[in-house]
């Protein structure tokens, strides 16, 4: 009898093992759930005795409009245009262009300035702009792009930017859509021309030898230098 009983537990004896594995898992991730409930209360509870103690007075409100008190820009200081690019395809003879780029999966939108840098930017990878829309690569999103992007330039003093879309591209319902929206937002899609100084270097210069006339000579039928 106490075989049979020996050679039973042996035999149930993984199974128990097993057992209490799981019952010191379940445990385990008991304990875990409720430090984890504890200190979410403990800090709910420390953060509203702080937004108690703040006075009302101190919080301000959000500005919703925005003024830029420094103007300086490359225009206002009498800069000049980069010249002598008019036979390149990819102009640079600008203060600041608009650039817009439709991938597979996105849309982008920025202000790049004729050495390269870009100023400003709006693209449906950020996440605050997708997560307002549908789909990233549609009519609606360019829209708000453009939009976006107005705004941002508006912001930052940009008021008049070079837009030059390609030729192919010019027809597109997505480019159209963007450029109407641009335009609503209050930016400008032209920018002045650049004031060239007349070059009068040489305009008091008189050259000393008298320019020859043509005269015909008494017994000739041809006319001669004198």
């Amino acid at each position: 009898m106490a075989a049979i009983r020996a050679k039973l537990f042996v035999q149930n004896r993984p199974q128990n093992i097993l057992n209490s594995v799981i019952k010191t898992k379940i445990n385990a991730s008991s304990i875990i759930r409720s430090s984890a409930l504890i200190c979410r209360c403990i800090n709910a509870s420390a953060q509203e005795n702080v937004e108690s103690k703040i006075p009302a007075s101190s919080c301000q409100p959000v500005k919703t409009h925005f003024t830029n008190r420094n103007p300086r820009n490359v225009e206002y200081e009498g800069k000049n245009k980069p010249r002598g690019y008019g036979t390149q395809f990819s102009r640079r003879d600008f203060y600041n262009k608009l650039n817009f780029v439709i991938t597979n999966r996105h849309i982008k939108a920025y202000v790049q300035h004729n050495s390269g840098t870009v100023l400003i930017s709006a693209s449906t990878t950020e996440f605050p702009i997708t997560k307002q829309l549908y789909k990233t690569t549609d009519t609606t999103a360019a829209v708000n792009i453009g939009r976006v992007l107005a705004d941002r330039c508006l912001e930052a003093g940009f008021t008049r930017v070079c837009w030059e879309p390609r030729w192919v591209d010019k027809h597109k319902k997505r480019v159209k859509a963007f450029t109407t929206a641009v335009q609503k937002g209050g930016l400008t899609l032209n920018e002045p021309r650049a004031v060239i100084p007349l070059q009068n270097f040489y305009s008091d210069f008189t050259p000393r030898k008298a320019k020859k006339k043509w005269k015909k000579m008494p017994n000739s039928e041809k006319r001669k230098f004198i």
